[in-house]
């Protein structure tokens, strides 16, 4: 993330609130729709914050909410998620965190709205580790057809407990 631009936005970070919990169940539901066996949170503390998770919403000087950023405590250095709304804003975030990894979904609202090419790059690769279990034959073929001619396939996004071991 050499190419990040210098931050320019004063921000302040804290950790989730009450108050934060429809903001982010709304921008998770926006950074997922258009990926494939996401699994979206819900509107409790406990989906959101967990010890051994660094969970933080971050404001602009006016108090706006202008990002949500959330790492494993172990690994301060690797997002594990970002969700925004404002493109501008979420790049500000990045360049002050400079993160050396950042886990996000080519499809998602981040890839699509707020990664700059020249800094960013996006890469979504199928395994055979599939965490799926196909109920009535066939339900998945298009899916399938779908990811071998280029679809980027289904992200896992654990639910918050995954992420602190």
């Amino acid at each position: 993330m050499e190419n990040l631009p210098e931050p320019t936005l004063a921000l302040d970070s804290r950790p989730v609130q009450p108050a934060d919990l429809p903001w982010l169940v709304e921008r998770l539901e926006a950074e997922l729709a258009d990926v494939d066996f996401g699994w979206l949170w819900g509107a409790t503390l406990g989906e959101w914050r967990l010890s051994g998770i660094d969970a933080l919403v971050w404001r602009d000087a006016d108090g706006r909410r202008v990002a949500y950023t959330m790492r494993a405590a172990r690994q301060r250095d690797q997002l594990a998620l970002l969700l925004a709304e404002d493109p501008q804003a979420v790049r500000q975030v990045l360049a002050k965190l400079r993160p050396d990894k950042l886990e996000h979904h080519s499809a998602g609202w981040l890839a699509q709205n707020a990664l700059d090419p020249a800094w960013a790059s996006t890469s979504a690769e199928s395994s055979e580790a599939a965490m799926v279990c196909l109920l009535q034959e066939g339900a998945l073929d298009a899916y399938w057809a779908a990811v071998e001619k280029g679809r980027p396939p289904g992200r896992v996004n654990w639910p918050l407990p995954f992420l602190a071991h």
